[in-house]
């Protein structure tokens, strides 16, 4: 899975319509319970008297479809069961002051994503754009994700973009109530020495840049221009970087590596590709030992959850494979066990490699969780996007999936990657709804966030001298 933040680019992800997320971090020292409760975190908070938001969440919260690998069957099914959620919505704006044009753009933009559906699932059953008009919000959800695997992203990611952002202002203008959260919480105290690596420029080929943590110095990373890179993660002893670098050729992807040395001195093209580029490789994250990555990889009807040895290039599948919309994308490996999202849009997995054992350790229903990492051996980040997009964030939380904490709320934001001391954080950040990402680091107890440059940033992690 190409992860990334949902609102500054959310057809890279195996799409969804909650969009925003948050920067986050944590402090390592003993944490007190939030009392925040993750089956009702994130759950939009309407005007009871307001009928169109009424009937709004109403579609966000009955919307989700099938996804990958499903009978078409069960696609029609759901999206007929949506139908009456879809025209109580459409009623609701048609009987509002000033609606029609938000009824055009609606239409507009369900066409698009209706024939996304026909272009994923096949010809046949033309009544698919007419049901995806009645279930709009998120039945594109896998669909277009496989349409641009297929290379099919210029008006499905406008399409994409379109409805994003509309559910975005419809949830803002329908947020009700009052959140006990931090929001954004900016200062300028002198960051830990080091540099912040990102991908530069929106769309494929932007290649790779970096920013130090006092913001005075940019320069641009050789190697792997012309292809459309995935995030990054940084080896155990902090000497090496790993991307996943996808060819905008033939879609194949390859786990390339580089020396952190080689990054700070400008050396032409410090990396070395390890593994087949036609396994088809996807989320990457180093395992304890150095010497190997846990990775996914295979066809996304089979996606498989590996430990990969770096020498060798050998794989050591753990579990049996699955469908892309229940893959455990790796996002940690913390004494042995793998710490996952992606098997459902608001959980949590540990997956352990020893034993194959899966558990899932939170479940937020009104949230999609879009990457995690680890704070601590204790604590973990995550980067969540919510149907109350003032919820939407970067959160701590432990191991074991208790004491979820805000630490920044109310912007997008990829998973902050943390400093070797664990007191600073490094994450790609959209701070006004609708606005570019740009790199930002902040300390881990979400205080103190500050931009570093203007640059667009997609993924974002923290580098130390």
């Amino acid at each position: 899975m190409r992860s990334s933040f949902v609102a500054a680019a959310p057809w890279r992800t195996a799409i969804s319509a909650a969009l925003v997320l948050a920067l986050l971090g944590c402090s390592s020292g003993d944490a007190t319970d939030t009392g925040l409760d993750p089956a009702t975190l994130g759950r939009l908070q309407v005007d009871p008297d307001d009928p169109v938001c009424v009937a709004f969440r109403q579609v966000v919260e009955t919307s989700t479809l099938p996804r990958t690998a499903r009978p078409r069957a069960d696609l029609t099914d759901a999206l007929d069961a949506r139908r009456s959620d879809w025209s109580r919505y459409l009623d609701a704006l048609e009987a509002s002051d000033n609606a029609s044009d938000e009824v055009t753009e609606l239409a507009d933009i369900s066409e698009g994503v209706g024939q996304t559906l026909l272009d994923a699932w096949g010809d046949d059953g033309s009544d698919l754009i007419e049901r995806a008009d009645e279930a709009l919000l998120q039945p594109y959800q896998v669909a277009v994700s496989e349409a641009i695997d297929r290379g099919d992203d210029g008006p499905v990611r406008e399409d994409v973009e379109r409805l994003s952002a509309f559910r975005r202002d419809e949830a803002d203008r329908c947020s009700y109530g009052d959140l006990d959260l931090p929001g954004l919480r900016t200062g300028d105290e002198t960051a830990a020495a080091g540099f912040v690596l990102f991908r530069g420029e929106d769309g494929a080929g932007g290649g790779l840049r970096a920013v130090s943590t006092d913001g005075e110095t940019t320069w641009a990373v050789d190697g792997l221009e012309g292809r459309d890179l995935g995030d990054m993660a940084v080896s155990p002893d902090g000497s090496q970087v790993l991307v996943t670098a996808f060819s905008t050729d033939d879609g194949d992807s390859a786990l390339a590596v580089a020396d952190v040395d080689g990054l700070r001195s400008g050396t032409d093209d410090p990396w070395a590709v390890i593994g087949e580029p036609s396994a088809n490789w996807g989320q990457t994250v180093w395992a304890d030992d150095p010497n190997e990555v846990v990775t996914v990889h295979g066809p996304y009807s089979a996606r498989q959850l590996s430990v990969l040895d770096i020498a060798s290039g050998q794989t050591t599948d753990v579990g049996p494979p699955t469908s892309r919309a229940e893959t455990p994308y790796p996002g940690a490996v913390i004494d042995g066990t793998v710490v996952a999202h992606g098997a459902s849009p608001g959980a949590l997995q540990q997956v352990d490699i020893a034993s194959e054992d899966a558990t899932t350790i939170l479940d937020m229903p009104h949230c999609t969780i879009a990457d995690v990492r680890a704070l601590s051996d204790d604590r973990l980040l995550t980067s969540i996007g919510c149907d109350d997009t003032r919820a939407s964030g970067v959160y701590a939380l432990d191991r074991d999936g208790s004491d979820l904490t805000p630490l920044i709320t109310g912007v997008s934001s990829s998973t902050p990657r943390v400093s070797a001391d664990g007191t600073w954080m490094a994450m790609s950040l959209v701070s006004e709804p609708g606005g570019d990402p740009h790199p930002w680091i902040a300390r881990t107890d979400g205080t103190q966030a500050r931009q570093l440059s203007d640059d667009w940033s997609g993924y974002a992690t923290w580098i130390d001298d």
